[in-house]
């Protein structure tokens, strides 16, 4: 047993790495138990290597292990293999309205097409009045942008900054 490491020193300065990871949330990930060194001298096993994270990571470890059997020569240390599952979920791309490809004159002639079909602007008299017209100018509105607004084909690798514009001045190069 390594009894010269519980004296005061050696206490101290387990007490600074315990106070470290308690501090910022570090769980290890490599089994306890696990020795990561053979003395080349002796053949005795002791663990002086570990392998922390942060209690969030630890879920994405698939595998963390030695593996004595890849020691390379004349080494003492066992190799630590880690295998992290550090895919992302990906969101689908979403279609939005292409208010670039709109075709304005048509959309204003159904807009207002539309609008005449609801009475006449009058004063408003009351809050009630006020919500009803605004919520008929609303579905007035989003029922034109639905009809006569195309709809993008978003790619997962577009580039949405990317315009028509930069696409001539790109061939021009």
């Amino acid at each position: 047993m390594n009894i010269q490491l519980f004296t005061g020193p050696h206490l101290t300065a387990a007490a600074i790495l315990l106070n470290l990871l308690t501090k910022y949330n570090l769980s290890m990930a490599l089994e306890a138990g696990k020795p990561t060194l053979e003395s080349t001298n002796t053949k005795s096993r002791t663990r002086l290597d570990n392998v922390f994270c942060s209690t969030e990571m630890l879920t994405a470890f698939i595998y963390c292990d030695i593996e004595e059997d890849l020691c390379p020569v004349n080494t003492d240390h066992f190799p630590i293999i880690s295998i992290l599952n550090l895919s992302v979920d990906q969101n689908p791309p979403t279609q939005r309205w292409n208010f670039c490809k709109t075709e304005w004159p048509t959309f204003r002639k159904a807009l207002k097409e539309e609008l005449e079909k609801i009475p006449p602007p009058r004063e408003i008299q009351s809050a009630d009045e006020f919500y009803t017209r605004l919520r008929q100018i609303q579905q007035i509105l989003i029922q034109v942008v639905e009809n006569k607004v195309p709809k993008t084909h978003p790619s997962p690798f577009a580039k949405r900054w990317w315009t028509e514009e930069l696409n001539v001045n790109n061939k021009e190069l």
